[in-house]
């Protein structure tokens, strides 16, 4: 069993990400495609140059035209008018400045026709063209130059024109204005001219209409006897003798019905015996009852002292029955003579209302009949009305048009004439060589993204972090010459050394305890400098007084030889039962002493899963401070994942700029699908400065830096010969 204590809690840790912009990266791409890019640049901004120099000068001249609006009512029937909309009627006069016709009449007064500006000279097709077809090609050339806008929210347009003589440019685009405007004020004369002869034409033909109107109302009203009046409000109405002799009996009989229904009812009163009013206004029967009531009560006082048989008390009441007879006999002859009289009024009243009744039945149907007529009258009326309505509406509208008929106001003025510019229009110089640069440097950068989108090597600790996806644990840089690599690793100034001593260093702070003790040494494939950094890293920790044991388990290619001592190796080991410290030999350095492969055996992978190899990592284990164990390539063989779940920490080599990023992800993924627990990634033969690190080796030990590993090509390319170490 392997003790994991040492590293576990660095081995949670998830590898470093890279998330967002990083500028740095960025920096360093360019600083290293510099020389690509600025070719580019160069190359872009050259083409520029030539084209500006190459490419004829354009003039543009410009004009600015002022434009009014005026609203033409032809006939104005109504209060109702025909508004053009400001917008639109700034947008017609945009559209008239780029018509044909106009341009026509530029190029007609001008003879742009034998302007060779517009046409190649060197064409005889085109000089064979008839006159016409030249015109439309000279037309069609001239409107590609002209440029009409307006001016922001104003009533200002400006026009301009291109040339490639400055001169030119200003006199076409004021020929082409001032023809502008001439053609306006034709238009507004031959608008004027059309009007009135439509006006003139109009006037008679509803004069004509209106007399003939006026005469047939005329004539109706004479043959139907109606009597036109004017009303309070000054209105004319019709009317009729019989019409006025009908509302005076109409007023009449309701006179009569009047009268008629007040003698009915006085009489009716009188016949029920209602008639009390006129019977209380008579001064006898008043002075009867008066008389009556005064016995009344003297015979009531005398009832008090007498009997009603009384003598006295029987006269009065006599008396009083007398007055009682008198009384009814006065009010029958009062009541008898005012029925007569009622009677009369009645009879007079009910004679006359029928009289009436009678008159006014004869003259309604005579009324009708007028009021038919007023009807078919009104019509004829209000058709007069409508014809000198328009008859005055034309007159007066033919008036307006007299007057105003000066073509002296223009809807159109110049307000600034166009001058030669003193600067061509095109090409803009300044313009076009800042976006050659920006199109050059955009080019650049963008094939220098391509490049390295394309090239998925890992080429630096940058693609280690974003694209692997682990830890970098160290940095080696190359150098040129192997052959001095135990020299450079035992001077403390140079490159090298300094790159496995910080290497070294990382692994003791790497966890608890000093970091992991018995560490696999493994890349991606071979030459990749993996021998050389398990060697280097063990010589740096034997440099600290600590006993380390140096293992070659790559029994398919080794590349440490054996000492001068008799030993099996690993190989026979793992295949025997011979003591583990007979066969370790002692190198020749201090503190590290080595373990050969042994005898190369058919299948290396099998005898590294016995429980042999557990018992020799246990054993190195209590032995010796650090173990190091430099085991074969992981891509096509099961010795690494086989190693690396037995040990308890593994270093992945991955050699600069040869390696790509999808090797060394299934690298990865083989060795955590066994159990392996990976530390991080070592960068090895890293050409210093070429993304902005290693200056700190250059600047702290000069140029040895930059020489390791220049001259091994042959450890680079897999199947050759590997180069072999003697350190025992």
């Amino acid at each position: 069993m392997t003790n994991t204590s040492n590293f576990s809690e660095f081995q949670d840790q998830n590898p470093l990400e890279s998330n967002g912009f990083d500028f740095w990266a960025l920096f360093r791409i360019l600083q290293k495609w510099f020389w690509l890019v600025l070719l580019i640049i160069t190359i872009v901004m050259s083409l520029a140059v030539l084209k500006l120099v190459r490419t004829t000068p354009i003039y543009r001249a410009s004009a600015v035209l002022e434009v009014k609006q005026e609203e033409r009512n032809i006939i104005e029937v109504s209060e109702v008018e025909n508004i053009i909309a400001d917008k639109e009627f700034l947008s017609t006069q945009v559209e008239l400045l780029k018509s044909d016709s106009l341009v026509r009449d530029v190029v007609e007064a001008l003879n742009l026709v034998s302007d060779t500006n517009f046409y190649d000279p060197t064409d005889e097709d085109w000089l064979n063209l008839p006159r016409e077809e030249r015109i439309r090609s000279v037309i069609a050339e001239v409107k590609n130059k002209i440029t009409v806008t307006p001016i922001g929210r104003s009533r200002l347009i400006n026009v301009s024109f291109e040339h490639s003589s400055p001169r030119q440019a200003a006199f076409i685009a004021n020929t082409l204005t001032e023809t502008f405007i001439n053609n306006t004020l034709a238009r507004k004369f031959n608008a004027t001219a059309y009007a009135r002869d439509f006006l003139e034409n109009r006037l008679q033909t509803v004069k004509a209409s209106l007399e003939e109107a006026e005469e047939e109302l005329v004539q109706y009203a004479s043959d139907n006897n109606l009597l036109v009046l004017n009303n309070e409000d000054g209105r004319e109405v019709t009317s009729s003798l019989d019409a006025s002799s009908l509302i005076q009996l109409d007023a009449e009989l309701t006179t009569a019905i009047t009268e008629r229904v007040a003698a009915e009812i006085a009489y009716k009163q009188v016949e029920e015996g209602r008639f009390l009013t006129e019977i209380m206004k008579d001064q006898t029967i008043s002075q009867l009852k008066s008389a009556r009531v005064e016995l009344n009560s003297e015979y009531i006082e005398k009832l008090a002292v007498y009997k009603p048989d009384f003598p006295e008390m029987l006269e009065l009441k006599s008396r009083i029955d007398l007055f009682d007879k008198t009384i009814e006999e006065e009010t029958q002859a009062i009541v008898g003579g005012r029925k007569d009289e009622l009677q009369a009024a009645y009879d007079l009243a009910l004679a006359k209302e029928r009289d009436l009744t009678q008159r006014v039945a004869n003259l309604k149907s005579s009324v009708i009949d007028i009021r038919e007529k007023s009807i078919n009258y009104t019509i004829l009326k209000r058709q007069v009305d409508t014809e000198r309505t328009q008859y005055d509406a034309l007159l007066q509208r033919l008036k307006e048009v007299s007057v105003s008929d000066n073509i002296g106001s223009n809807l159109v003025q110049i307000v600034d004439a166009a001058t030669p510019p003193q600067l061509p229009f095109s090409p803009q110089k300044a313009r076009t060589l800042i976006l050659a640069f920006l199109l050059s440097s955009l080019l650049g950068g963008g094939l220098v993204y391509l490049i390295e989108i394309i090239d998925d090597r890992v080429k630096g600790p940058d693609d280690v972090k974003n694209k692997v996806k682990q830890i970098i644990m160290g940095v080696i840089p190359a150098v040129e010459v192997e052959d001095d690599i135990f020299d450079s690793l035992q001077d403390p100034q140079s490159a090298i050394s300094e790159a496995y001593a910080s290497l070294r260093t990382n692994l003791q702070f790497s966890g608890p305890n000093g970091g992991p003790k018995v560490i696999q040494m493994t890349s991606t494939r071979s030459g990749e400098g993996k021998s050389v950094s398990s060697l280097s890293l063990a010589m740096k920790f034997a440099g600290l007084g600590k006993r380390v044991l140096l293992i070659d388990a790559d029994m398919r290619l080794p590349t440490f030889l054996k000492g001068k001592g008799q030993t099996v190796g690993l190989s026979g080991i793992l295949t025997s039962d011979v003591n583990f410290a007979d066969q370790i030999q002692q190198s020749n350095f201090e503190n590290l002493d080595l373990l050969p492969s042994g005898h190369s055996v058919p299948n290396p992978s099998e005898i590294l899963s016995t429980g042999r190899l557990d018992e020799l990592i246990e054993y190195a284990r209590q032995n010796y401070t650090h173990v190091l164990v430099d085991s074969p390539p992981v891509l096509g063989l099961a010795d690494a994942p086989t190693l690396g779940a037995k040990v308890d920490a593994t270093l992945l080599i991955v050699e600069s700029r040869k390696i790509r990023t999808p090797n060394v992800k299934a690298s990865i993924e083989r060795l955590q699908a066994s159990g392996t627990r990976l530390l991080g990634v070592v960068l090895t033969k890293y050409k210093t400065g070429s993304n902005g690190y290693g200056d700190y080796y250059k600047y702290s030990y000069g140029t040895s830096a930059s020489t390791y590993g220049q001259n091994s090509k042959k450890d680079a390319t897999p199947g050759k010969s590997k180069r072999k170490f003697k350190i025992a």
